[in-house]
């Protein structure tokens, strides 16, 4: 069984576009717009998915406190991915990214990165 990416970005219009593209490459997706939902379903689902792709800016929990919180669950079980267009190094320590992320993409990228 292919297991899933969890996809948490919380503009709504955005998220469709990469779902749609994730999906088209047939890749299994699982959408959220927002991180504490996302992050129930991951707790509900902890098995499901292999891959966790997280916007960096969100109104609620940013992408690095939602990657920590996915990381005490599971450690390093899951590959997690941030996308920003921000420069984290005013933010958060390179060594705090190193053990919560695994791969960083800066926007704008092109959706075909991606794959």
């Amino acid at each position: 069984m292919q297991k899933s990416i969890l996809l948490v970005k919380d503009d709504v219009e955005q998220a469709r576009i990469f779902n749609l593209f994730l999906k088209g490459i047939n890749l299994d997706v699982v959408c959220f717009s927002n991180p504490s939902e996302a992050l129930k379903n991951f707790q509900m689902n902890i098995d499901l998915y292999s891959i966790v792709l997280t916007d960096f800016k969100m109104d609620t929990m940013n992408g690095i406190e939602f990657a920590r919180e996915v990381r005490k669950l599971l450690g390093k079980g899951i590959f997690m991915i941030l996308m920003t267009a921000f420069s984290l190094d005013d933010i958060v320590k390179e060594s705090e990214i190193v053990n919560i992320i695994n791969k960083i993409i800066l926007k704008p990228f092109s959706l075909r990165n991606l794959d």
